[in-house]
């Protein structure tokens, strides 16, 4: 029997101020008043501490339960109404089988949500998460909204992946440790891209250990099969790098590639239909 993918559902929150539900006043005000695309250095230092007030919350040990969903998020921006726009795309996966043993654990895909949101912060590189967090906690408050998921989340049986830094980030708090932290969920970041430490190119299939200045781990650099990119693996929150690696290659395994990469596809197949009906 050959199982359909769940239908798409899109969430049109243009005229949200999300911003206001995820950040304290004084951040908000940050965010908002961009009158410049640029910050000033007084600016940057109040995000940068806030930042490190957050990476002292982390918790780099596993406090899950045996997983029951994964959920893999990505965004993706346009331009439109003289602004510019997000689409954030989350795959839900129920998770099946045992993800200590390799080749144990199957995933079918079971939701597909989508949210269009209003942009308001330049991108800057280290932060991130002020331009697209709003977009992912609103995401992610909608899946909850489906009563099962939501009770899986309260018994910590819900892990997500987002595809950005986790504490492999120069103050350790990339976005998917800002989102583990502000969500209390344990999460991991999947990057396409290296932001911080050093490593040494790992063989097809392989992984190698990812270091910060102070030879601390941080995470993994995995090449999945024979691809020539890389993946660059580290907890977010309420997980340890080792474990944080395990689920991604038993995601891997599973789908051929991580739940980010899914969430991915699913904004491409967005953004083709929404090109075509414009």
């Amino acid at each position: 029997m050959i199982e359909m993918d769940p239908e798409i559902h899109i969430a049109d929150l243009r005229g949200e101020n999300l911003e206001r539900e995820v950040f304290p006043e004084e951040i908000v005000k940050v965010l908002e008043n961009r009158s410049e695309p640029s910050l000033s250095e007084e600016e940057l230092s109040l995000l940068r501490e806030y930042q490190l007030v957050l990476s002292a919350e982390l918790k780099l040990e596993d406090r899950f339960s045996t997983p029951k969903y994964f959920i893999g998020f990505d965004l993706t921006f346009l331009r439109g109404e003289g602004s510019e726009l997000a689409l954030g795309g989350g795959a839900v996966f129920l998770v099946e089988g045992n993800y200590a043993t390799p080749f144990g654990l199957r995933l079918r895909l079971i939701k597909r949500q989508v949210a269009l949101t209003k942009i308001r912060f330049p991108y800057i590189p280290t932060f991130l998460a002020f331009r697209e967090l709003p977009t992912l906690i609103a995401l992610y408050r909608i899946i909850l909204a489906e009563p099962d998921i939501r009770e899986a989340s309260e018994r910590g049986e819900l892990i997500v992946f987002i595809d950005g830094q986790g504490i492999a980030h120069p103050r350790g708090l990339g976005i998917a440790s800002h989102f583990g932290v502000l969500t209390e969920s344990p999460s991991i970041g999947c990057a396409k891209r290296k932001l911080w430490g050093r490593f040494k190119n790992p063989s097809p299939g392989r992984y190698e250990p990812l270091l910060n200045a102070n030879d601390q781990l941080i995470g993994f650099v995995l090449r999945p099969g024979k691809s020539k990119k890389l993946l660059f693996i580290s907890p977010g929150n309420m997980i340890t790098p080792e474990t944080s690696l395990t689920l991604t290659l038993r995601s891997v395994e599973a789908l051929g590639y991580p739940p980010t990469h899914s969430a991915h596809l699913l904004l491409q197949k967005v953004r083709r239909e929404l090109t075509l009906s414009s």
